[in-house]
């Protein structure tokens, strides 16, 4: 996907009359939708029907739409009070973070023997923290496991790369070469049920976490990585992977302290797992895409996983914001969380209609954990029943109404260098483990 060019859709696609300011720019065209979802931008967000909403309400916690259910807000005051009067020890240490004494220049090693108990949080802080050296403005290709992507054209002063399979097309969920289909020209179609979608939908196997590696594709700009020789020893690990690796640490800390689990026997819990989930979802018409998130929250019910309740969808730099140092939501990153929600709620709707309305938390609605660097926001994304089935009419047939939105909210960013922001922080992630908790919903679908 080339760069970006002009407002940024989650600052500016707010209601219906801008959305149809920006369909009457560009054709929303369904077949926009027939890539992974790691290549989603722009295009997708216009087909999809995206509105970013109450992003100027300076929101500090989830938004809990009603779609939440009836107790949302009873759980959202009880995690309010719990979090102000009976926070463990250890989450006011997490809190507090490490002393302002320490010299920037303290080892991962320092760290470790310094901070007990939280000595990784701060090990990864200190790394995600000194990564300018790698141009935020540059994004890397995409791993291969999220299939092949245009690459992006460097500036002037990068030496050009040798030519690598990044710059191939792009292939379809099966592996075929791709390229986006008109109107037009597409195939002919199966029969037309509506609310129905097919049974090619599939979730992939769980990759091990493993298998992620570190080390940038051979597509890097960086002219420090040598693919015939391996990584240089210079060269700064990718942004997104320090990301990862300093939310998850975080995060993990975190839990294993929240009220209602800050103990050994705790049943069920809500633990973090660095392992993506993979999506394959295909609808009625020749709509098709895959998808996979950075990780996510899980709940664990006797030792058994329950359900995915929450997804991570790390962004590789901090780009252009209108508040100087924070993150922006750039319209490739609002895409891939977007799409990433629907493949999700696809996958666990395999027969569309409010008879059948389930998913986590038996709701059209998923949590994303959106970290970039040391910054942090939480979002909320929501699609109706009506959506979904529109959807799927829509990709069967031209015709067919096509009127509800995804609908996503996000609170502020949080800069998790500050101890107020990672005290929110922390009453973001009690939320979610207070709903995710609730014995009502433990039968939930598995995202």
């Amino acid at each position: 996907m080339p760069h970006e060019k002009g407002p940024l859709w989650f600052d500016t696609v707010e209601k219906e009359s801008d959305y149809k300011r920006r369909a009457r720019q560009a054709d929303p065209l369904i077949d926009h939708l027939n890539t992974s979802t790691s290549n989603w931008a722009t295009d997708q967000l216009l087909a999809s029907r995206v509105l970013g909403l109450v992003v100027k309400k300076q929101l500090k916690e989830l938004p809990l739409t009603t779609s939440l259910g009836p107790h949302s807000d009873e759980i959202k005051h009880q995690v309010k009070r719990r979090c102000e009067a009976d926070l463990d020890d250890k989450l006011h240490k997490l809190c507090k973070g490490p002393d302002a004494t320490d010299p920037p220049s303290s080892s991962e090693h320092a760290r470790r023997w310094k901070y007990h108990c939280h000595r990784l949080v701060w090990a990864a802080l200190d790394q995600v923290k000194d990564i300018n050296p790698v141009p935020d403005s540059f994004e890397h290709a995409e791993d291969d496991q999220h299939g092949p992507s245009t690459p992006r054209t460097p500036r002037a002063s990068q030496p050009q790369q040798a030519p690598t399979n990044a710059s191939l097309p792009p292939l379809c969920p099966d592996g075929s070469p791709s390229e986006i289909r008109s109107k037009s020209g597409r195939p002919s179609r199966r029969p037309w049920r509506p609310g129905y979608v097919s049974s090619a939908i599939q979730q992939f196997d769980d990759s091990s976490s493993s298998s992620r590696s570190s080390v940038p594709p051979s597509s890097s700009p960086h002219p420090a990585y040598i693919p015939s020789q391996g990584p240089s020893a210079a060269l700064p690990e990718r942004p997104e992977i320090l990301t990862v690796r300093f939310i998850s640490a975080f995060i993990r800390e975190a839990l294993v302290w929240l009220p209602g689990q800050n103990s050994a026997d705790a049943n069920p819990v809500v633990t973090f797992d660095d392992t993506p989930a993979k999506h394959r979802v295909a609808l009625e018409g020749d709509v098709s895409f895959v998808s996979e998130d950075d990780g996510g929250l899980i709940l664990l019910h006797d030792g058994t996983r329950a359900g995915r309740v929450a997804s991570l969808e790390a962004k590789r730099a901090i780009g252009n914001s209108s508040v100087e140092g924070q993150p922006s939501m750039s319209d490739e990153w609002l895409g891939q969380i977007v799409g990433e929600a629907l493949a999700k709620i696809l996958a666990h709707k395999p027969r569309l209609g409010r008879q059948d309305s389930y998913d986590l938390l038996r709701l059209s609605c998923i949590i994303v954990i959106a970290p970039a660097r040391h910054y942090v926001c939480f979002l909320q994304v929501d699609m109706t029943d009506d959506y979904l089935t529109q959807l799927n009419d829509h990709a069967f047939r031209d015709d067919a109404e096509f009127s509800e939105f995804i609908c996503v909210s996000s609170t502020v960013w949080f800069d998790l260098t500050d101890a107020g922001d990672r005290r929110r922080t922390i009453k973001n992630l009690a939320l979610i483990v207070s709903l995710s908790r609730n014995p009502s919903r433990l039968d939930a679908g598995n995202l």
